[in-house]
């Protein structure tokens, strides 16, 4: 299953950043820079890792590096944790999912010291991201309940995160009652929020859903609206896995040539992402 997490692999619960959004983000981020005290500069540090994180992950570690080691000097328990988060997202993404689970404990650690509320929902979530790479299901499901029952009720944007990955975690279990149940309440809190992103990843994830059970007409349906949503935001690492998507539903069509095609779009963008 091509799946999207709900961008989730963070702490700061906020949609996922795009190209578009990110480098104006990382402008007004790096202008501040030279005036920050230390305190400031980890939180800088971490956020311009967070930016980069879906444009050049070398560059995401870069700076996730540099607030550990700001925050190790300064001793700001609260700095590591977050550098240790960031950490763990990249090395998530590079599919080492040993060394990410490594930071995210370490990380939960700090933040259950500190008595971090939000940050140890955050890491509850990004812990059972990778027992669903391991295809413990029922681990992810524990683990993603125990983040959902940290959040708030007004805290709309983490609940859609914890439902979002509730639904992956359902989908892979074949319960397609249950992940659609989630789903639906996922994409009506991001209709309210008017999160577009949170729309393209949750349409991305019920057209994987359907093409789980064979209707392939709404798996192509739901695909397509996470494509164009994914095109207006300029979203690379959403665009890549949305011509991935199709590909896999042309191979079970038997049209070979076609995901073949599909397969060269995404291609390009999957290396521009790791560069």
């Amino acid at each position: 299953m091509a799946r999207i997490y709900a961008c989730c692999l963070l702490i700061l619960l906020m949609p996922c950043p795009t190209p578009l959004h990110g480098q104006s983000s990382i402008d007004s981020l790096l202008s501040v820079l030279p005036r920050a005290n230390d305190s400031q500069r980890v939180t800088i540090y971490n956020k311009l890792s967070w930016e980069f994180m879906s444009s050049s992950l070398i560059e995401s570690l870069e700076y996730a590096q540099m607030a550990y080691d700001l925050s190790k000097k300064e001793e700001f328990v609260w700095g590591l944790a977050d550098a240790e988060n960031r950490m763990g997202n990249v090395y998530f993404l590079l599919a080492d999912y040993i060394t990410s689970m490594n930071y995210y404990l370490k990380s939960l650690e700090k933040r259950e010291r500190i008595n971090d509320r939000n940050g140890i929902a955050g890491s509850y979530n990004n812990i059972a991201l990778i027992y669903l790479e391991y295809n413990n299901f029922q681990k992810a499901i524990e683990y993603l309940e125990k983040s959902l029952a940290l959040h708030s009720e007004d805290d709309l944007e983490g609940q859609a995160i914890n439902m979002n990955n509730l639904t992956v975690a359902y989908a892979e279990l074949r319960d397609s009652a249950m992940a659609l149940d989630y789903a639906k309440k996922t994409l009506e809190i991001h209709v309210a929020l008017s999160n577009a992103e949170g729309i393209a990843d949750i349409n991305n994830n019920m057209g994987d859903i359907y093409k789980f059970f064979g209707e392939l007409d709404k798996a192509t349906y739901h695909q397509e609206r996470a494509l164009k949503i994914y095109d207006m935001t300029r979203n690379l690492s959403g665009i890549a896995m949305s011509k991935y998507n199709p590909a896999e539903i042309f191979f079970l069509e038997k049209r070979y040539e076609a995901a073949f095609l599909h397969l060269q779009e995404a291609l390009p963008l999957a290396r521009l992402l790791m560069g």
